[in-house]
């Protein structure tokens, strides 16, 4: 560990807000970020540093799930050219779990990045200032525990009270400075008439497209259709009964989640119940109408026998859901449609939809080779896809190059005094910009290259799997069938425009198991 400032280095200022400051924000102190950036910038302008980039974290994470400038930014630390990385504090680059903290430890070790603070330079492979900064990022973890548990205790006692201490107020209610809900004018009409609807036996997805054809806004107001998920929640949530509940549900961090979060419902012994700590939006009278009307519909046996062979495998192109199938009845066909509430991808007969599968299956199979597609194409004077990928990453390569030259002409500029601080920073950033964006745009050039040159390889190993496939499928059962497609395809899309008229008139992509 040195309080001696290297020279002659490319960095990357990282900066993100803690908690206190966003309650120092909150007590109007100004902006933190602009603060810590400013401070930073001084040492650049100081040590006449070349800034690659500069990260604003503008959430209040722990988890590098939940930094995106931090996922980013150990990204970047991946092409070997960043000498540093400026924050205020090493626990500005996280204080959470050990495993996130080991992560980001081993990823400055193996990059050989410094971490530099205006007190502090550190560098992870010298032991001393590995071990200091592991004592660091323990008595950080240390005092975010105790944060946790005072807020925890904090919202427990609140919620006791009757307050509301979620983050957001829910759908149809408002909140005060006390913390207490209120109807809202506006939005609670609308979690009642869910109620109403659902206590006269109205199914949810019914009523989802009854509030959707309606042009009644979702909750979040990112999604154009209301989802069955959303009134579920609504439905069984005791906030609506005038009830404050806290401690029903428990989060788990876990990896079979993409959110790395699990949500599992607690003992009633472990909850806080405040009754009547606000106006009801719905009467116990109403409520139960909705209980008895569950509880009065029939449960109708499920059969487990597979009808489909596509089952598993056929998604809609528009909204990504799995398209359902339809068994024939009334003198009609087997059909696919896709039953997403909002989405308007139009159904198609089963077996057109079958058939076009196979066919594509036995082009592929029958066809020429891909090297031998490519081939053909270039000697018609065409270029390949990879070939004009290769063109485009020269010609990256060669702006990279230019963009080396121009940066190191303006460190010489910024010495000679030709430029004062404000232009040089002003140009150092864009030129860090334009160097990072070419560099992230050569670096997804590549992936692709290697990506359709991996597929390519795996689709000719894949041939003689795709030929035995199409020579038993005839023969095999349902759920035979439905096995050999799995093992050849990873998914399938669909897509029928509204506008498109005639049967056949729908596109089905295959995604090779590749």
């Amino acid at each position: 560990m040195s309080s001696r400032f290297p020279t002659d280095i490319r960095v990357r200022p990282y900066l993100r807000k803690s908690r206190a400051d966003l309650e120092a924000e909150a007590r109007g102190e100004g902006d933190t970020l602009s603060k810590h950036k400013r401070a930073l910038m001084a040492l650049v302008r100081q040590h006449r540093w070349t800034v690659l980039d500069i990260y604003e974290e503008v959430v209040s994470g722990e988890r590098i799930l939940d930094r995106p400038q931090m996922q980013r930014l150990l990204q970047d630390l991946e092409d070997g050219e960043t000498d540093a990385v400026l924050c205020m504090d090493i626990d500005r680059l996280g204080r959470g779990n050990m495993i996130d903290q080991g992560v980001i430890q081993e990823t400055f070790k193996q990059t050989e990045t410094l971490i530099i603070t205006p007190r502090k330079v550190y560098n992870l492979l010298d032991e001393m200032d590995e071990e200091w900064s592991e004592f660091e990022a323990f008595m950080a973890r240390r005092e975010l525990k105790i944060i946790t548990r005072r807020m925890q205790r904090g919202r427990r006692d609140s919620s006791a009270e009757g307050k509301h201490v979620g983050r957001n107020p829910p759908y149809g209610y408002l909140r005060d400075e006390n913390l207490k809900l209120y109807p809202d004018p506006d939005k609670a009409p609308v979690v009642q008439l869910i109620f109403e609807l659902a206590a006269q036996g109205m199914g949810m997805t019914s009523i989802c497209r009854r509030l959707t054809e309606d042009g009644v806004p979702t909750p979040t107001g990112r999604l154009p259709y209301w989802e069955e998920s959303t009134l579920y929640s609504m439905l069984t949530n005791p906030v609506y009964r005038g009830h404050i509940v806290w401690g029903m549900y428990k989060n788990y961090k876990t990896t079979k989640n993409p959110s790395g979060r699990t949500k599992v419902k607690q003992p009633e012994s472990n909850w806080v119940v405040h009754e009547n700590a606000h106006e009801a939006l719905v009467s116990d009278e109403t409520y139960q109408k909705y209980l008895d009307s569950v509880q009065s519909k029939p449960r109708i046996p499920v059969k487990t026998e597979l009808a489909n062979p596509m089952a598993a495998l056929l998604y809609c192109a528009e909204c990504n859901h799995a398209m359902r199938f339809r068994p024939a009845y009334g003198g009609r066909k087997n059909r696919l449609l896709c039953t997403t509430v909002g989405c308007h991808t139009k159904s198609a007969a089963w077996e057109d939809v079958h058939n076009r599968m196979l066919a594509a299956l036995r082009e592929t199979f029958d066809g020429m080779t891909i090297d031998e597609r490519m081939k053909h194409k270039s000697s018609r004077g065409e270029y390949s896809r990879v070939a004009v990928l290769e063109n485009k990453k020269k010609a990256v390569e060669s702006e990279l190059a230019e963009l080396d030259t121009q940066l190191n002409r303006l460190h010489d500029l910024l010495e000679r005094g030709v430029y004062d601080d404000a232009t040089y920073i002003a140009r150092n950033r864009a030129l860090g910009e334009r160097i990072s964006t070419s560099k992230n745009e050569l670096t997804t050039i590549e992936e692709k290259i290697e990506g359709m040159l991996h597929e390519q390889h795996k689709v000719q190993e894949l041939m003689p799997r795709i030929g035995e496939v199409l020579e038993g499928y005839e023969s095999a059962d349902i759920e035979k069938k439905n096995a050999m497609l799995r093992s050849i395809l990873s998914k399938m899309t669909y897509r029928r425009k509204p506008e498109w008229k005639k049967s056949d008139q729908f596109e089905l992509e295959l995604f090779l198991r590749t």
